[in-house]
């Protein structure tokens, strides 16, 4: 189960965009969660959301994808 929980999926995000959503353990790196500003700590569980709409395509929203604590995301949800 904990696979497909990690599966990307699509969802409505920040500003009504689209976004591809995908559930992450954690690693190496700590990140800054764009939804309160605030550390997300190495090994922490967490979600990478990139654009689908993104207009320079869709490599351009995978490249400036951003790591959100999950509770922080799903306040977020519009």
């Amino acid at each position: 189960m904990g696979r497909l929980a990690s599966l990307p999926r699509t969802q409505t995000g920040p500003g009504g965009a689209e976004f591809t959503v995908r559930r992450v353990r954690g690693g190496d790196k700590t990140y800054i969660c764009p939804g309160c500003n605030q550390k997300i700590p190495a090994g922490t569980p967490h979600i990478v959301a990139w654009s689908n709409e993104s207009l320079f395509g869709p490599e351009r929203g995978l490249e400036e994808r951003r790591h959100w604590h999950t509770s922080c995301w799903e306040r977020h949800l519009w």
